[in-house]
């Protein structure tokens, strides 16, 4: 008896072709294994060589489709009982549940709403261009102003005689106050220490001083005390910084500078310092704290611990002549607040329209004189300037660039009381502040190839879906009747039966399962995804937000979803390309539903103001005084340094992902520890049941991640086994939908003959308890006919996996299998040897009957294919 080579060509048997078919003999082909009937047939007659017969591209179409007729015909009639496997297909379906099918509605809805519900890309920004590429998120935002009035030892607000307060969060976490809390914990002078409470320290003190609570609110003396002594210390510190005003003039008695009537001014810059400060992200422009960071959230706090590195830089204005209203802050170039030279404090212009109120400096010198006109011969009026800007912060986890940094000014207006004999005391405090947020970002360059992407991937699953309901409408064509035999199914039945199939197909399986749609949305992502969270988290700020903001915002977090698809697909696809791999090993997938389920629990660990999170602290972790030069402040706030980062975009949805993967971890275990529990003391054997063998039901315990789905032997012949990335069987919503409404069980369909799966092969646990002894001793698959109807229906439908089969040249074979009591048929797409050792046969019980191309098969023979 010979044997069927790796390939089931002519190589290994000879071939006799069949009359009615042999004006192609490349594409069906008959076969006979009969070696006593090969070698007493006599020798081929000798004939005149025949024309050769036109090959498949030169056929007209007319004949090419009737040759296609042809093959579907040929393997109906030699093999009838494909067609009745085929049209009791739907009988075999397990019952519905109204759950199962809102379940595949509500998945397949916000698949095909994922670019309507989310957005394609960034389109455009709602900021304010400063220069290409750089845009002012806000500011310069006008906070709320604090008066302080001192009448004697009175301290009020002016508006009432009676004690004020003054709450804590403008001077412990306010971005605003990283200037102030810098300076206060760098000059070391006694009033300072007698004026400033222990809780606002963190540099140089211990960091139990800041931690301590300083209540919500400060007294309104405190403040005072605390705002007099800082522009004080101040003011006096400009004698130790360097300054070309404070510098010798002369060298050998060269004169090096002479800046005429500037170097007679008194000195401006008195402090200047480099600080590193923990990020905060208190949000609230209109009380005065506003946001540093566009989202604050466990994961920002707790773990990745975000931080800023800062530039300090203060200026004091004390010789101000009321005879000469104003302050000239920018006059000079050596000597003035950095705010001189900073775009964001000039005139911003929108489409040509001056969109702010003038210049920053001239805003300050019109308050000025708006406070010299009420001051009386006796008193003068002085101004402390605290500029804080952060160096541009790169924020890693996209392909996009996107930095941010914070600026503010504190301006300290103080009203003094003179003497003769030049002694000053501080009766009036005006606390006046300007914020503002810059963004540095390429990320409207990005724009179109993300769109792209986000448009192909929406557009090819909706055609997915589409050619999914038009393979189950030509799959129904054929119906069973009360006799068994095969007649044509009427439209609006045939309409129901596709409906049932389609519900039919685990949902989970579809979303995940194309190369197309995961590749382009993952990719997408990884694009611009860091970005959209940039614009989502800034734009809602609370759940107090309308419906459709949060509903965007959702959409946006949740496509980290498409991460963990691809992620899962090369696991598939690595597994399955292995050189041991056959489908009898089966494919090891994520269990169903649980992908959606990881990225909506991992948001509450990057939502604003999620579980545990205490953004009240913006403490200074280190700071240094340095030496005033513009240059070197300026450059450092304008220069994106790589090591200057913080990891969000991807990094953080990994992140986010693990920490939700273990919180689900601890969810299952305690669960099933619970369960073990129960059944140990409350299910106790019965009489009957006590001389019998107890299942344990723990013995095997259930998959966590991955649970492995039997497959047909088409899987990696006709169609890619990768696309299993998601489990077919395991469902993670499985104990509510049976709880609800149990189905029929895939594994209670049995089919008399589907010796699917070797079984030496190796899969999960119990998977001998799968198997089920056939016919004759021959191992069949727990896998049903239904089971792999289904799976042939869905992946074959996929377009991509359609297209390769179409312009392919895979091929289809009938075997007839003979052993005892064994004799059936089957269309497979292995080989002769393979097929023999899946079924666990000898070769000389395995005989090939016809090769046929898939390509010209009908589509209720191509999904009963084994």
């Amino acid at each position: 008896m010979s044997t069927q080579g790796g390939d089931g060509s002519s190589k290994d048997s000879p071939r006799l072709r069949s009359k009615q078919f042999a004006e192609d003999p490349q594409e069906v082909e008959t076969h006979s294994d009969s070696h006593d009937q090969r070698s007493n047939s006599p020798p081929p007659l000798k004939h005149q060589p025949s024309a050769k017969p036109p090959s498949l591209s030169a056929m007209p179409p007319d004949t090419q489709g009737s040759r296609r007729k042809r093959s579907s015909l040929l393997l109906q009639t030699i093999h009838p009982d494909a067609a009745k496997e085929s049209a009791s297909f739907v009988d075999n379906l397990p019952q519905l549940s109204t759950l199962r099918v809102l379940l595949t509605l509500f998945a397949y809805a916000l698949l095909l709403s994922d670019v309507p519900r989310g957005g394609a890309s960034v389109e455009s920004l709602p900021y304010t261009q400063l220069e290409p590429n750089v845009f002012a998120v806000y500011g310069p935002e006008t906070l709320a102003a604090r008066k302080i009035f001192r009448n004697g030892t009175t301290i009020t607000n002016g508006t009432s005689g009676a004690a004020f307060d003054v709450s804590t969060a403008f001077y412990k976490y306010a971005p605003s106050s990283y200037g102030l809390r810098t300076a206060r914990d760098l000059l070391d002078t006694s009033s300072l220490d007698a004026a400033w409470p222990k809780c606002l320290l963190s540099c140089r003190s211990p960091a139990s001083w800041y931690s301590t609570n300083c209540g919500d609110t400060l007294p309104g003396t405190t403040v005072f005390a605390m705002l007099d002594s800082l522009a004080d210390a101040l003011a006096a510190n400009a004698a130790s910084t360097t300054s070309y005003k404070s510098m010798a003039q002369t060298e050998d008695g060269i004169e090096i500078m002479a800046r005429g009537e500037l170097s007679a001014l008194p000195q401006r810059v008195c402090f200047a310092a480099r600080s590193k400060a923990r990020w905060t992200g208190i949000s609230n422009v209109g009380s005065g704290v506003t946001a540093a960071s566009s989202s604050t959230s466990f994961l920002s706090r707790n773990l990745l611990d975000h931080k800023y590195w800062l530039g300090v830089w203060a200026t004091v204005f004390a010789d101000l002549d009321p005879a000469n209203p104003g302050v000239d802050l920018c006059v000079d170039d050596l000597d003035r607040p950095l705010l001189c030279e900073k775009p964001w404090a000039a005139p911003q212009y929108v489409e040509g329209t001056l969109r702010t109120t003038p210049a920053l400096w001239e805003t300050v010198s019109l308050r000025v004189a708006e406070l010299q006109v009420g001051l009386a011969k006796s008193e003068k009026l002085d101004i402390t300037l605290v500029e804080t800007e952060s160096d541009p912060l790169t924020r890693l986890g996209g392909a996009v660039l996107l930095a941010h940094k914070l600026y503010s000014v504190v301006i300290l207006y103080r009203v003094r009381e003179c003497t003769d004999d030049g002694a000053c005391i501080t009766t009036a405090i005006f606390d006046e502040r300007v914020e503002g947020k810059v963004l540095y970002t390429d990320g409207l360059e990005w724009s179109p190839l993300a769109a792209t992407l986000r448009y192909i991937g929406q557009v090819y699953i909706a055609i997915r879906l589409a050619c999914l309901l038009v393979a189950c409408f030509a799959a129904v064509d054929q119906n069973s009747d009360q006799k068994g035999n095969v007649v044509a199914t009427p439209i609006m039945t045939r309409l129901k039966r596709a409906v049932r199939v389609f519900f039919a197909v685990p949902s989970q399986v579809v979303v995940y399962g194309s190369w197309v749609t995961v590749a382009c949305y993952a990719s997408a992502h990884i694009i611009d995804g860091l970005m959209r969270y940039e614009l989502e988290d800034y734009g809602v700020g609370s759940a107090t937000e309308s419906f459709s903001s949060m509903t965007c915002w959702l959409a946006v977090h949740m496509r980290s979803v498409w991460l963990m698809g691809l992620f899962a697909r090369i696991r598939a696809l690595l597994q399955t390309s292995a050189g041991a791999w056959t489908p009898g090993h089966g494919v090891s997938g994520v269990r169903g539903h649980l992908l959606p389920a990881l990225a909506l629990g991992a948001v509450v660990f990057v939502v604003r103001g999620g579980i545990s999170v205490d953004d009240r602290d913006a403490r200074i972790l280190e700071a240094n005084e340095v030496e005033p030069i513009t240059t070197f402040m300026l450059l450092r706030a304008e220069t994106l340094d790589a090591w200057k980062m913080n990891l969000e975009g991807v990094y953080s949805d990994l992140l986010s992902l693990a920490l939700a993967a273990v919180i689900y971890v601890f969810v299952i275990l305690t669960e099933r520890a619970l369960l073990r529990s129960y059944r140990r003391r409350m299910i106790k054997p019965t009489n009957a049941t006590q001389g019998k063998p107890q299942d344990r039901l723990d013995a095997v315990p259930e998959p966590l991640f991955f649970a492995r789905s039997a497959v047909p032997s088409a899987a990696g012949a006709l169609w890619e086994p990768s696309c299993l990335s998601v489990s077919w069987d395991d469902d993670l919503l499985a104990p509510l939908i049976n709880l609800l409404a149990a189905p029929k069980s895939w594994k209670d369909q049995l089919n008399r003959c589907q010796p699917d799966r070797n079984p030496d092969s190796t899969g999960d646990a119990g998977s001998d308890a799968n198997a089920v002894a056939g016919h004759d001793g021959v191992v069949t698959s727990s896998t049903t006919s239904v089971q792999r109807m289904l799976m042939n229906l869905v992946f074959l439908s996929d377009p991509w996996n359609l297209l390769v089969l179409k312009l392919g040249r895979a091929r289809v074979h009938l075997y007839h299998l003979r052993r005892g009591k064994l004799d059936c048929k089957v269309v497979h797409a292995q080989t002769k040897a393979r097929v023999a050792r899946e079924y666990s046969l000898g070769p000389e019980h395995v005989e090939l009957i016809a090769s046929l191309r898939a390509s010209e098969l009908s589509w209720g023979q191509l999904i009963t294919c084994k």
